[in-house]
């Protein structure tokens, strides 16, 4: 059995683990609302 610091430690790794994949959600979404605008300035003009 992990002792209590390692459980802790484990716990606060998870969490940190859990923000960043909310984090990369975001940036997929925001990303995927700016692609549009991008590429239609890239290739509007042709």
């Amino acid at each position: 059995m992990p002792t209590v610091k390692q459980q802790k430690y484990a716990l606060s790794t998870f969490s940190q683990l859990d923000a960043l994949k909310q984090l990369q959600s975001q940036t997929e979404v925001e990303l995927n609302a700016l692609l549009p605008s991008v590429l239609n300035k890239v290739f509007g003009g042709l």
